[in-house]
């Protein structure tokens, strides 16, 4: 790997995407965008899919291809530092075997190709043959690269944050399990549609065009919450706050970065804290509790609700991990 030096470096100091990787999984997953950009089409009278595809069967054929590189390239999307030494570790072992699937995709694709020709009695065709010289250019590419090979060897090594493994002090906001599993949960009622969409021919009715409108934004709202950018903008102190008598909490609600609340208690009256995963209990001695939802580990949650009141406050406060 050292035959490749800092100006293959990007500001995390992994070795940086070659632009020719975009385009080769830009190629392979060519049916997904005619499919996007035909379905975002307003103009009945330009019908793009029959452009690019002869039949739904070549349409399907094209789209389970380029399904091969769609685990890649979402990996490639998290390509990021992480948070964690454990998730760094998992994600660089499945990382380092992604050149395979790309590979195969992109044999599967030429071969599919060469049929395609084979059943026209290889009728010369120009869309077929500059299909043919770009996926075998992108084939090519994923076995020769040298690059590719440290490319794929390599991955953000974690954060500062995650060395510090005893500082339960930390500011961040570490988003759970619970979004990941609410996207996957959303991604599978897409996969749904799209089946009842092709199985029953509805993108034409209104009604269903509304319905994929409101998957959309929830889908999007979803993987929002799994990006960095929805960390940076949702710390912890943003969801607990106090003023000098009362301690005001919020949660999350609806879509993106939306809160519910203030809910709120009187510190004085506040008897016993109690921090779970996802959430925090907080019952007062006027048998009034107040439970929120919290996407944030309990030892942070903890460490947090020990630092925001004084030492004479926590002297009447029983704090507990559930």
């Amino acid at each position: 790997m050292s035959q490749y030096g800092p100006q293959y470096w990007d500001k995390y100091g992994s070795y940086r995407t070659p632009v020719a990787f975009h385009l080769s999984v830009v190629v392979l997953l060519r049916a997904y965008f005619i499919w996007v950009i035909a379905a975002l089409s307003r103009r009945p009278e330009l019908d793009l899919m029959s452009l690019f595809f002869r039949s739904k069967s070549d349409f399907f054929i094209a789209i389970a291809i380029g399904s091969i590189a769609i685990l890649p390239t979402l990996l490639f999307c998290l390509r990021r530092p992480r948070d964690s030494h454990k998730a760094t570790d998992r994600l660089a072992s499945i990382w380092r075997h992604m050149r395979w699937p790309l590979i195969v995709c992109a044999l599967i694709d030429l071969t599919w190709l060469i049929v395609q020709a084979a059943h026209s009695h290889y009728r010369f065709s120009l869309f077929l043959a500059v299909q043919m010289v770009i996926v075998f250019w992108v084939l090519w590419y994923l076995v020769k690269s040298r690059y590719l090979t440290v490319f794929f060897k390599d991955w953000p090594e974690p954060t500062e944050k995650a060395s510090d493994d005893k500082k339960d002090l930390k500011k961040g906001f570490i988003v759970d399990a619970v979004n990941k599993k609410i996207a996957l949960i959303i991604a599978l009622i897409g996969c749904v549609l799209i089946g009842l969409m092709f199985a029953f021919e509805l993108f034409e009715v209104m009604w269903f065009k509304v319905l994929i409108g409101v998957w959309v934004f929830v889908f999007c709202s979803s993987m929002y919450r799994l990006t960095p950018l929805f960390k940076a903008r949702n710390r912890l102190e943003h969801f607990v706050q106090r003023d000098a008598q009362h301690l005001l909490v919020f949660s999350l609600m609806g879509f993106f970065d939306k809160k519910h609340g203030p809910n709120w208690l009187v510190i004085q009256s506040i008897e016993r804290v109690v921090s779970k995963d996802d959430e925090l209990i907080i019952c007062s001695n006027n048998d009034r509790q107040l439970s929120v939802s919290l996407p944030v580990k309990k030892a942070e949650l903890e460490a947090f609700m020990q630092r925001i009141f004084t030492t004479a406050e926590k002297q009447t406060i029983t704090f507990e991990q559930a």
